[in-house]
């Protein structure tokens, strides 16, 4: 809990306050993520007729932050954030309440700002695939790099490609990242049948022995970057 003025901090069995919310996601792709689905459901309500009257991100996450509607709160589209009243927002309430409260997201209502209204801590990034901005109330504004950049293709038009690519099996899973130029940068490779959760490396471990076909997998990669529709193997 949060000290108060006089510095004591408030004793209370309120319970904490936790709200996940994930983004272009169906339904059937919780299928993925098991342990996290039941530990959702654990001593939880479950809500089997949810709706979403506005599915787009600002305008919705605005929505669950002051329980409004679009038409009033007024933030109608992801280019319109500061319409949102900040001061009529669940986490206000909360911290006027005497609690803590943080905020760790991909993107808030608030776009491109330096600070996230009425949390106490936060990080959020902003900026889309192009430019990725981490702001932080406890390290400012940072720009770590770039998700997406415009590379020349094969034939010397330009287009968008992504920075890194991989290919993931049930077996396994191989990353490539590239700089600006397109050239790699960083490798990894996971064994997914020993190590599910991809918690080491086996190109950074020290042991060429289980290394894969790097020169193949690569090949692969860029092969598949090209191929379209029924030309893909």
């Amino acid at each position: 809990m949060r000290p108060t003025a006089s510095g004591a901090v408030l004793q209370s069995v309120r319970p904490n306050i936790l709200i996940i919310l994930t983004d272009d996601q169906s339904t059937d792709e919780l299928s993925a993520m098991p342990r996290t689905t039941a530990w959702f459901q654990e001593g939880s309500t479950v809500f089997d007729r949810g709706y979403v009257t506005t599915p787009l991100r600002c305008p919705s996450r605005s929505t669950i932050f002051s329980g409004r509607y679009i038409h009033n709160h007024g933030n109608t589209q992801n280019d319109h954030p500061f319409n949102l009243d900040q001061s009529a927002t669940f986490q206000r309430y909360l911290q006027d309440a005497g609690y803590t409260t943080a905020l760790t997201a991909s993107s808030s209502p608030n776009g491109r700002t330096t600070n996230a209204p009425h949390f106490d801590r936060f990080t959020i990034t902003s900026g889309g695939y192009y430019g990725l901005y981490v702001r932080s109330n406890d390290g400012g504004l940072q720009e770590p790099g770039w998700l997406l950049d415009d590379l020349p293709d094969a034939e010397g038009a330009r287009g968008h490609r992504r920075l890194w690519r991989s290919i993931r099996t049930k077996a396994y899973q191989y990353i490539e990242t590239y700089d600006k130029s397109g050239n790699v940068t960083f490798r990894e490779y996971y064994d997914l049948v020993k190590d599910l959760w991809q918690n080491q490396n086996l190109l950074a471990d020290g042991n060429s022995a289980n290394d894969p076909d790097v020169a193949a997998l690569s090949a692969k990669i860029a092969m598949y970057a090209k191929c379209v529709g029924a030309l893909c193997p």
